[in-house]
């Protein structure tokens, strides 16, 4: 007979996790290789296809105001989290980004960047907790209103008494006049013509090549965190996926 089949069941899950987070290791791997093998270009010197560009990254329009501090900027990406289960064991509520392109310019021209569905990654981020009790800041107030969320979320409802989930709202931004290093595919915009070739190129997720990276750092800094991201994946993928194996025979009496 097998002793405690919900523990067995969970190691059996293990597996397969351990699986994913292993694959996602060795994708990102190749993401590290194509990307070192990548040279940086100057962005009039852009083709179509797989590139990288490092520049000043200014917006196509007017500056934003980041979701809950204000601060002006080029992009921003926001997550709302809730403490659902107290003692900090956080959830997503919401998470998102500015969708509007910008640009980025290196003294050689400006490239057009479509930020959707790029992996951001930032230095510049504030985070601001709520508690229950609290009075929810108004700038933060503010956006909740335009993403139609509400303020707070009742955790306790009996009568007239009730009670709240605390919030945490996470902000990271690129802000005016900052560098960031972009690698993604260019792309032609439909109907455009121009002298300069960059003016009818953007950058987006390709359809073949999926990686699609926002750093602000140069090109060496956004390499390591590339490289840190699929060795982490890597070991936790493989002793997740181990141990959970090991468990299972054990306890199945395979070893």
């Amino acid at each position: 007979m097998i002793s405690n089949p919900v523990s067995i069941l969970y190691a059996l899950i293990a597996v397969p996790a351990g699986i994913i987070c292993l694959m996602d290791g060795f994708k990102r791997w190749s993401y590290y290789n194509t990307t070192k093998n990548t040279p940086t270009s100057k962005v009039e010197a852009v083709a179509a296809g797989f590139v990288e560009v490092y520049g000043e990254a200014i917006p196509k329009g007017d500056y934003f105001k980041s979701p809950f501090s204000g601060r002006e900027c080029t992009f921003y990406t926001y997550t709302i989290e809730e403490d659902s289960g107290g003692k900090g064991s956080w959830l997503s509520l919401k998470e998102g980004c500015s969708d509007s392109p910008f640009f980025v310019e290196d003294g050689t021209g400006k490239i057009e960047v479509d930020p959707k569905d790029a992996e951001v990654k930032v230095e510049n981020t504030k985070t601001f907790e709520v508690r229950s009790k609290d009075e929810t800041p108004p700038r933060i107030k503010e956006f909740l209103s335009e993403i139609n969320i509400p303020e707070k979320t009742p955790s306790l409802i009996l009568g007239p008494i009730r009670d709240y989930y605390d919030r945490r709202y996470t902000e990271c931004i690129i802000e005016e006049g900052e560098k960031v290093f972009v690698t993604g595919t260019a792309v032609p915009k439909e109907g455009v013509l121009s002298e300069r070739h960059e003016d009818t190129l953007f950058i987006k997720k390709g359809d073949l090549n999926e990686f699609f990276y926002v750093s602000d750092k140069a090109e060496k800094g956004a390499l390591e965190e590339i490289k840190k991201r699929a060795i982490i994946s890597f070991i936790c993928g493989f002793l997740v996926a181990v141990i959970g194996l090991a468990y299972t025979f054990i306890r199945m009496n395979i070893l």
